[in-house]
């Protein structure tokens, strides 16, 4: 698991943001997980129609994101 993060690295930073609600903490997350995103977003992009482009679930992304109020 060498350069690999364990599935609980993140986990103060979960608890901050689900307990106290601090934006900073939201903000780390998505930053966090946004290279995960992008590899789904583009793996799912090769299935789609060519009438869907990246940039269409690239702000999908972003508003998953923003409703994790």
């Amino acid at each position: 698991m060498i350069g690999q993060k364990s599935h609980l690295a993140n986990i103060d930073v979960w608890i901050q943001w689900r307990e106290e609600r601090i934006l900073e903490a939201k903000q780390a997350l998505i930053e966090s997980y946004l290279p995960l995103v992008d590899y789904v977003s583009n793996r799912l992009s090769i299935g789609l129609p060519k009438n869907v482009s990246k940039e269409d679930l690239s702000s999908l992304r972003c508003d998953g994101f923003d409703r994790c109020d």
